[in-house]
Formats: structure tokens, C-alpha cells, sequence
């Protein structure tokens, strides 16, 4: 009976969710139990198993099988063997599931896999019913962890403690634990704030996205209408430029944005066009170069954004419309002589012309007409200087003319070879070119074909008190502003000066009327032009003329100037000859050319022709303010004023004679 109620009691708890594991042998004898020795195990504690945990199950031995012999004693054992082998069922499910537990399951899973079921029967051969082990189940399932100790530590190291290590270890963790929960939490909190206000912004943007896209959706409905509108216009002929313009400045206001998205200047550009070509058709932009002005104005702002110009819809429009009129125009009517026409043309449209098609007309359609011009030009013979149709055009060209005024300056040498200063037209023609060509060009323009036949005229003037004759001191002093300073002040010094203090010492010798002399002196003072009076060397000179002045009021002796004066004034032939033979000898160098009256640049072209090469300037190359020719392979520059040809080679500019020039060239064919 003891036995019977036993059963019970245990049916009850497994019904409460609570099982108990029996791991002691139980026989009966009587009314007396005997117990066996319990297996020495580690003790657990009461452990409380819930239904999916499973209760430590329970076992029953040949004495307790003999006990129930009954039918309800029957009926009890196989109850408590079905819930039992049930419960082992689950238990060894989750086992399997849980990749890290050891119990049970573990030992009757994974050992059973390798020893097909050994193990178990072992363990049950020994007793085991499953639940805790040893007596009154108090056994621990789980293995015994893994001690820890210091790397590289043996056993026994140091009375190293490791059951003292390990529960410092765990209160440690147990510390640790609880602060990275805390952390943890702290952490999840923020980032829980955080978000909400982030799942908050991206509801923000979205609601924002929308509300553009609702637009964006209303605007191309309304684009799509105006269009629809303009072609029926288009197909009832109603369409004009004007009309046109007028609603793609609308379209252009009410949505901007969409204005460039959708690119809507190319579509207006496509309706444009053939409106624009029937306007245009016929037009004489040299005869009318207002017409279509202000239409032209209007669509600029439609076709062009302020940040393109040349790939636009606006600069193919011009280039379509325009272009062709201009250029059929100026080829066939327009005269390089002529400038103002196109002039005219030019001012007018260049701010509405796209750089492009400004560049393409002055590149292709206005060079090429003064190149003709100027090479047909012919100085002797023309009756209206070149400057004047050659100038305004600076304003667009600017070193793109460079090459038509080497040219120029080519053309203006022939013609001084032979000229004298009693003709002004020279000057007229030559003037205007000082401030056009840079300094050294014009320089030596001055300095090669003006400033030595103004220096012989200057040699030449009579120095006569009593009948002056003035015409040759004013050809020279037409010059003085032209000529560079620096030439015309040594021009001066040297050939009227010396002269001029010789006629006023001479004078002073024959007791002169001092107030005729003081007039003669203030005369020519007056006859000197400003920039010459600025110059501190000719005021010495004139100072020179004052010493002498008032030495001579005050009864004082005259100093006479020097020797180099007197024979500058007394002996001008032989003045002449000196200067010759000196000026032969500085020009002496490793080049030596049949002058005559060709120029050295002349010179060379010959040589060239000669020997079938090409000699002609680069343009826009210079070096050291001289122009850089071709002379066959060869890069050459010329000083002309001091009759030297340097080529370029790899150690540099080098002088060379006539015959090196052609030398190198064949050394650079092989």
C-alpha cells in the first residue's frame, strides 16, 4: 500500500508540472525497504522541471515489477512508462536543438549517434533512470566547466587557487554582466530616441518628395496642354514668333524648374526655326543690319541659361539663320576697304552673337578678306591710308593681325628705301603705326629707313643769323614725336647741336648786338618740340649756349667747344668719311652681305629663293622682341640693326652667315 500511494503522490506532481528523479533501488521484503549504497555525485539541489523541461523520469527494477502484479498495478506502471518514454522523447528533441547543452539528451543523442545506443544501455545497465544522477537525483547533469588559468600557468604554479579565481572570477562577471546590462539598456534607449527621430525626418522628406512630385505631375499636365495648343496653331498657320515667344516666357515663369528639366529652350528652338528662316530669308545684313534685331533679343532669353552659350539651342539657331545671310553677304558685296558696313553689322549684333559665330565670321569670313587687301595693297599708289581700314578692326582681331602687319611693315620698307624727307606722306602713312606695332618692330623701322636720312638733312642744314632758312629743320622735327627718344636725342646732340653752340661761339667773337642773340637763342628754343625740351641732354645743350652767352656780358672768355664740335661743323665731308670707315668696321661680324640698298631680311629671301627654300615669318613667334621666320627647317630671327641673322640649335641662338643657314638646313634632312 505504502508502495501504491507512492505512485500517487507522484502522478499528482507530474500533473502539477513537477517531477522528481528516483536514483535509488528500491526492494521490497516485507514491509521493509533495503536500500543500496548511492553513487558518491555532486549535489544539485532540489531542481524544479517544468513540463518542457522534462522530469528527471523514473525507473523501475525486476523487484518492482514483481510487485505489481495486479491489473491495477498493471495499468499504473504502463501509465508511468508512457509519460515517461514521452517525456525522454521531448527532452532529447530540445537536446538536439541546443548546440551547446550536455545532459540527458546530450549523452543519449550524441553518444548514442557513434555507439548506436551502447551508451544508453550501459547507463541503464548501471542503474540509471534518467533525471539527476546518484541518490535521490541530486547528481548535476551538465558537465563541469573548464578551469581557467594564467597563460602558459602548469598545475599547481604559484599556489595558484582556482576555486578562489574562479568565484572572484564570477563575482566579476556577475559585476560586469550587470553594468553591460545597464549599458546595454542606456544604449537601446538612445538608440530607440534616435530612430524615432530619424522613422520622424524620413516621414518629413517623403511628405516633401511627394509634394514635388504632385507639382512636378501639375506642371507637366500644363506643358503638355501648351504644347498640344501650339501644334494646332502651327498646323492652322496661326503660329508666330511672337506668339511663340509669349508662351514660352510663360511657361518659363510659372515653371522654372521644369523649364530646365524638361529642356524645353530645344523644343521651343525646333518651333522656332522655321519661323525664323522665313523671316530672315533675303536679308542684307551690310544694308539692313537692324532687321530682325529686337525678335532675336526676346528668344536669347528663352534659348540661352546664363551658364552656356556656345552649345546651346541659341547658338544653333544663330548659326542656322544668320550665319549663312552673313556670310553670303560679305563674300559677294562686302570691300576690305570698306570696313564700315561690317563694322556696322558687328557692333550692333556682337553682344547677341554667341562667341562661336563670332569667332567663325571674324576667323573665316573678315581675315581672309584683308589678307587679300593687304597683300594687293600698294603703298605708292593708294590714296587712302592703310590705317584707316586696317585699325578698326583691332578692336576684334587684335595679334591675330600680326601677320598682315609683318606684311605691312615689309611693304612700308621697299617704298623708304627710296624716300626723302621733304615728302610728308610718309609720315602720314607711318605714323599711325607706333602705338600698333610693338616697340622693337617699330623701332627698327625707325632706326633702319627714317632716323639716317634725317641725320643727312641735319648734316646738310646751314646754320645762317642773318638769313635762316627753316624747311629742313622742320622735316626732321615732324619726326620728334615718332621716333624713339633715345634716337632722336643722339640725332640731335651729334648733328645740330654741335653746329648750333659753333654759330653762337663764332658770333659772340665779333662784339654782336647781345639783344640779337638773346632773340636768336629764345627762337630756336621755341622751335624744339616739347618732348625734346623735356629731355634733360638737349637742355644741357641749350644751357651750354647760355654759359657762353653770359660770359661773354660779363667780359669773361668764351670757352670754345670741343674739337669734336668744330670738326662736326668745319669739316663735314670729312666728318662723313670718319663716320663711314667706323661705321663699316662695327658692322663687321660672321655674316657678310651685299647691302646696297636691300635690307638684310631682303637678303636672305633672295639667298633663299636661290636654293628652292621657304623663308617666311611664324606668326605670333617672336624672341627677344624680333620675329622668328621660317628658313626652310630652320627657326631664324634678324637683327637688322645691327646686320646680324642668329638660328636656333640646340645649344641655342647662334650668328651665322648665309652659307650656315643653308648648311643646316641639309643637316637637318639627314
Amino acid at each position: 500500500m505504502e508502495l501504491i500511494e507512492k505512485f500517487a503522490q507522484w502522478i499528482d506532481d507530474d500533473d502539477n508540472d513537477y517531477s522528481f528523479g528516483v536514483s535509488e533501488r528500491c526492494r521490497l521484503d516485507g514491509d521493509i525497504y533495503k536500500k543500496t549504497k548511492p553513487m558518491n555525485f555532486i549535489s544539485t539541489g532540489t531542481q524544479k522541471i517544468d513540463n518542457n523541461g522534462g522530469s528527471a523520469g523514473l525507473g523501475f527494477t525486476e523487484e518492482e515489477e514483481d510487485f505489481l502484479p495486479t491489473a491495477f498495478g498493471k495499468m499504473i506502471k504502463e501509465g508511468a512508462l508512457k509519460r515517461m518514454r514521452e517525456k525522454e522523447k521531448s527532452k532529447g528533441k530540445r537536446a538536439r536543438d541546443d548546440e551547446g547543452g550536455f545532459g540527458f539528451a546530450s549523452v543519449g543523442g550524441e553518444f548514442e549517434k557513434h555507439t548506436k545506443g551502447i551508451g544508453m544501455k550501459l547507463l541503464q545497465k548501471m542503474g540509471y533512470k534518467g533525471g539527476g544522477l546518484g541518490k535521490n537525483a541530486h547528481g548535476i547533469v551538465t558537465p563541469i566547466q573548464p578551469k581557467l588559468r594564467p597563460k602558459n600557468m602548469g598545475i599547481g604554479f604559484n599556489d595558484f587557487n582556482e576555486t578562489e579565481d574562479k568565484k572572484k572570477g564570477l563575482l566579476g562577471s556577475e559585476r560586469v554582466g550587470v553594468e553591460r546590462v545597464k549599458e546595454k539598456r542606456l544604449w537601446s534607449t538612445k538608440k530607440k530616441l534616435e530612430n524615432e527621430e530619424d522613422l520622424k525626418e524620413e516621414k518629413d522628406r517623403l511628405l516633401v518628395v511627394s509634394e514635388r512630385q504632385k507639382r512636378q505631375l501639375y506642371s507637366m499636365v500644363e506643358i503638355l496642354n501648351v504644347l498640344d495648343q501650339l501644334d494646332e496653331d502651327r498646323s492652322t498657320g496661326e503660329l508666330t514668333l511672337d506668339s511663340l515667344a509669349e508662351l514660352f516666357i510663360q511657361l518659363k515663369s510659372r515653371f522654372a524648374e521644369d523649364y530646365k528639366l524638361c529642356n524645353l529652350s530645344v523644343i521651343a528652338c525646333s518651333y522656332a526655326l522655321p519661323l525664323f528662316i522665313r523671316v530672315f530669308q533675303g536679308w542684307d545684313p551690310l544694308q539692313n543690319p537692324f532687321h530682325g534685331f529686337e525678335i532675336v533679343s526676346l528668344w536669347k532669353s528663352l534659348l540661352l541659361s546664363d551658364q552656356e552659350f556656345t552649345a546651346s539651342p541659341y547658338a544653333q539657331l544663330i548659326s542656322q539663320v544668320l550665319l549663312p545671310a552673313v556670310r553670303l553677304s560679305v563674300i559677294n558685296t562686302w570691300q576690305a576697304r570698306e570696313p564700315e558696313p561690317m563694322l556696322r553689322f558687328l557692333d550692333s549684333w556682337q553682344k547677341l552673337l554667341p562667341h562661336s559665330v563670332l569667332h567663325y565670321i571674324l576667323d573665316y569670313i573678315v581675315m581672309p578678306k584683308l589678307n587679300s587687301a593687304v597683300g594687293c595693297w600698294e603703298p605708292l599708289r593708294e590714296t587712302v591710308p592703310i590705317h584707316l581700314w586696317v585699325h578698326p578692326w583691332l578692336q576684334y582681331l587684335g595679334h591675330k593681325l600680326e601677320g598682315i602687319f609683318e606684311t605691312i611693315r615689309f611693304k612700308l620698307s621697299q617704298v623708304l628705301v627710296a624716300w626723302h624727307p621733304s615728302d610728308a606722306s610718309a609720315y602720314t602713312i607711318l605714323s599711325p603705326w607706333k602705338a600698333v606695332f610693338d616697340s622693337a618692330s617699330w623701332e627698327h623701322l625707325m632706326s633702319r629707313f627714317v632716323v639716317p636720312k634725317l641725320q643727312l638733312i641735319l648734316q646738310e642744314f646751314q646754320l645762317n643769323p642773318a638769313n635762316q632758312k627753316l624747311d629742313e629743320f622742320y622735316w626732321v622735327m615732324k619726326w620728334a614725336s615718332d621716333i624713339p627718344s633715345h634716337l632722336m636725342v643722339d640725332m640731335m646732340v651729334r648733328f645740330f647741336f654741335s653746329k648750333w653752340q659753333q654759330v653762337l661761339y663764332h658770333w659772340l667773337q665779333a662784339s654782336p648786338n647781345f639783344e640779337e642773340i638773346t632773340n636768336w637763342y629764345l627762337g630756336w628754343k621755341e622751335l624744339l618740340p616739347k618732348e625734346l625740351l623735356a629731355n634733360e641732354s638737349i637742355r644741357y645743350q641749350l644751357n651750354r649756349g647760355l654759359e657762353m652767352m653770359n660770359q661773354a656780358v660779363e667780359g669773361l672768355e668764351v670757352v670754345q667747344p670741343g674739337l669734336e664740335e668744330n670738326i662736326g661743323y668745319f669739316r663735314v665731308p670729312e666728318q662723313r668719311q670718319f663716320e663711314a670707315q667706323q661705321k663699316a668696321v662695327t658692322q663687321q661680324s660672321a655674316m657678310s652681305f651685299s647691302m646696297d640698298d636691300m635690307s638684310v631680311k631682303e637678303v636672305i629671301e633672295v639667298h633663299a629663293q636661290q636654293h628652292g627654300l621657304l623663308f617666311k615669318p611664324k606668326p605670333g613667334r617672336r624672341h627677344d622682341g624680333h620675329q622668328i621666320y621660317a628658313f626652310g627647317n630652320l627657326s631664324v630671327i634678324i637683327d637688322a640693326l645691327n646686320q646680324k641673322v642668329y638660328a636656333q640649335t640646340e645649344e641655342g641662338w647662334s650668328l651665322v652667315s648665309l652659307q650656315d643657314l643653308v648648311d643646316k638646313h641639309q643637316s637637318s634632312l639627314s
